[in-house]
């Protein structure tokens, strides 16, 4: 069998590391895959070298390429571009798709999308409040839940030895995601770090990520003593194992996979009580939940666990343990089972 994934967003973000996960897990399966992504896309070369995956670089309009979608068995859409292209592929090719749906953000009610998810094999969203998104479109639709799975973000001692010099003394609450605030909602988490300067001094909160905020927010953290912004780490897992609290204050949020991540590092978790990241943190047991676009609320949860060890070591060990549940293993299982019915044609 051979699986076509198309996957067209730029850069390297949740998306394109969920694309990777699920490549990889197939191809040590023994998959034939192809890869269609935007030409320059780091994916390509990351992925360059996978066993059985043919990697093809396309230039806009994305819809103007469907031959990569013919002489394969199967077509998967990880993004919307992606899904528009696998549509008219289907129509030319007669190849059958299967859509995943990453985002929250309402679908627009035109033609394309209708058709585009109508015509799909199967749909899949991530969370509860995405399968939501694609039902208030079409509401006798059957939509699949699938999770995206943590990343097994990779450690090098000694790189972690020296960011715990760095940083000695210091309680470390991090963050890790686009610095986007209309998205992930930095802007309260350096306000709610400037009410705490005094009362917690040492409590000292890492930014990591690039974005189009990145200058507004060095503006808004400057003169604090206790923000830095790190800009982007390729070594997360590193940053993850300094990290006394992982913090996720997105404004809207489909799921939030970087917090899987950190609760595969036994970190306690302070986010916001937004969309699909309740499906992951629960209230007091693996995590706090904040109201979104609340710096003082932010605030108070961080001062909670700085001033409560046991409440901090609970909270992360039970989210170690839910963690174990979006593994990549387990994730690949769960499309395999969608792919089954064009296994055996």
């Amino acid at each position: 069998m051979t699986i076509c994934h198309l996957n067209f967003n730029k850069g390297f973000r949740g998306s394109g590391r969920q694309t990777e996960i699920l490549i990889r897990a197939l191809a040590e399966r023994g998959f034939e895959q192809r890869f269609a992504v935007r030409a320059g896309s780091p994916l390509a070369e990351r992925l360059s070298g996978t066993d059985g995956l043919e990697i093809v670089e396309l230039g806009k309009p994305f819809f103007l390429h469907p031959g990569v979608c013919k002489g394969v068995d199967l077509v998967h859409a990880h993004t919307g571009q992606a899904s528009q292209l696998a549509a008219v592929g289907h129509l030319i090719h007669r190849t059958p798709y299967i859509v995943t749906r990453r985002v929250d953000n309402p679908i627009r009610n035109d033609m394309i999308n209708r058709l585009t998810y109508r015509r799909a094999s199967r749909v899949v969203a991530l969370s509860r409040v995405i399968r939501e998104r694609v039902t208030d479109l079409l509401p006798d639709l059957d939509v699949v839940t699938i999770p995206d799975a943590l990343a097994e973000l990779p450690v090098d001692p000694g790189e972690v030895d020296r960011l715990r010099a760095k940083y000695t003394g210091k309680f470390l609450v991090g963050h890790t995601g686009e610095l986007s605030n209309a998205h992930k909602g930095q802007l309260y988490l350096i306000h709610a770090a400037r009410r705490l300067q005094e009362e917690a001094p040492d409590l000292y909160v890492l930014l990591m990520g690039h974005g189009d905020d990145e200058e507004m927010f060095r503006r808004e953290a400057e003169g604090l003593s206790n923000v830095e912004l790190v800009g982007f780490v390729d070594n997360v897992g590193d940053y993850l194992s300094i990290l006394d609290v992982f913090t996720y204050p997105s404004l809207h949020e489909g799921m939030g996979s970087a917090i899987i991540d950190a609760m595969d590092f036994s970190l306690p978790v302070v986010a916001t009580d937004v969309d699909g990241i309740p499906d992951i943190v629960d209230q007091e047991v693996t995590g706090l939940l904040v109201p979104p676009a609340n710096a003082e609320a932010l605030a108070n949860a961080f001062l909670k666990v700085y001033r409560d060890a046991d409440l901090r070591r609970s909270m992360g060990r039970a989210g170690k343990e839910r963690a174990m549940l979006f593994s990549p293993e387990r994730m690949a299982e769960k499309y395999l089972e969608l792919y089954e019915p064009f296994l055996k044609k």
